[in-house]
């Protein structure tokens, strides 16, 4: 028998074909801080060790990057369209919580793998938001081209629309007091019912300074268990946000908004608000999470509190903080190398993994 297939042979039965290391010049876990030339050992689906320093490895895989690599968790969009084409609207009803977003959804759509060349691993795909009460969120995790195996939460949370966009010549609602009648309606009954029976998360889609106070008030009314969406004029209403309790994902931000709009994360960060940012794909391109994190460190916002906002924040305000959003032991192996700083714009990503599993290498384009 050949010399050189024997010795594959006993390698590959020597190792552990259910565990990979992964090593990097730094690994921020967002949790537990910086660790130096830092090595993720993942089991399965799962972290089972962080250690720092290049320790040997035996039996175990090693993929290894170089020392200005930076790992970080995946990044997770926490409002999205992508993959659905906006397809996620019944135009002849407002009121539409049967509708469940990941059914327009396809894992061959357009954006999937420009989501994960920009270290996006989790997206909250959600209905549009032409509708009074939109229907149910769905969370996938970007896994690969099989829609199973990508579901995350489904359905998860309910939209509710309470912006401009709700409001139709053709249909009821079409001024926004009787939105208002007509939603608080739907909230007394069945579809409120059915929302507290099942403790279903509410993302209450608001852009005014009006719209957020209306939201707000809702909150309490109805004793939600909300999160405000895209509140674009968050920062003027700061103090009542704060008071509410209620976490924020935000609109993403570009080089032409307002000095208020880039501001506010800073503002909320200040005021102890959770944040965390859409990207509204395809609205705007899944990289505008990190622009939209980038942006905000001009504008005063940390380091520290811009790399939680696209992990471990978005992961808490989507309940799902047990299992991801930071680097460490029983969490789920989702993480993103780049060859620098993820929060520098001319960084790139040179692998990205999902649940034990590489979906993305650079040098495999």
């Amino acid at each position: 028998m050949n010399l050189a297939f024997l010795i594959l042979l006993f390698l590959l039965q020597d190792s552990d074909p259910t565990s990979i290391a992964v090593r990097a010049g730094k690994i921020q876990t967002v949790s537990h801080g910086d660790v130096l030339s830092g090595t993720v050992y993942v089991r399965g689906e799962k972290i089972f060790k962080v250690t720092e320093g290049e320790e040997s490895l035996k039996k175990i895989p090693l993929l290894e990057f170089g020392s200005d690599s930076v790992m970080v968790p995946g990044f997770i969009d926490a409002h999205s369209y992508l993959g659905s084409s906006l397809d996620v609207e019944e135009f002849t009803e407002a009121i539409t919580p049967q509708v469940h977003a990941l059914d327009a959804f396809s894992s061959q759509g357009e954006g999937i793998q420009d989501a994960l060349k920009s270290g996006v691993t989790l997206v909250s795909i959600a209905p549009g938001p032409g509708n009074l009460i939109s229907g149910r969120t769905g969370l996938l995790r970007l896994t690969g081209t099989r829609f199973d195996r990508m579901i995350f939460r489904n359905p998860y949370g309910m939209k509710v629309g309470l912006t401009n966009w709700v409001l139709r010549r053709d249909r009821k609602p079409t001024s926004a007091s009787g939105a208002l009648r007509l939603l608080r309606e739907n909230l007394r009954g069945e579809v409120g019912q059915f929302i507290k029976e099942n403790r279903i998360p509410v993302l209450l889609d608001a852009s005014s300074a009006r719209q957020i106070q209306v939201a707000l008030s809702l909150k309490k009314e109805f004793e939600l268990d909300a999160v405000l969406l895209h509140a674009d004029s968050g920062a003027r209403v700061v103090p009542e946000i704060k008071k509410s309790g209620m976490a924020v994902i935000l609109s993403p931000l570009g080089i032409s908004d307002s000095m208020e709009y880039l501001s506010t994360p800073a503002k909320f960060a200040e005021a102890g608000i959770r944040f965390a940012f859409a990207s509204d794909s395809p609205l705007t391109g899944e990289s505008y999470l990190r622009l939209s994190a980038t942006l905000s460190m001009r504008y005063g916002l940390s380091r520290e509190e811009a790399l939680r906002s696209l992990t471990l924040s978005a992961a808490e305000i989507l309940g799902v903080a047990q299992e991801v959003g930071s680097l460490e032991k029983g969490k789920l192996a989702d993480l993103v190398v780049f060859d620098g700083d993820p929060l520098d714009l001319s960084s790139d990503v040179l692998l990205v993994m999902v649940g034990g599993k590489v979906v993305y290498q650079r040098d495999r384009e």
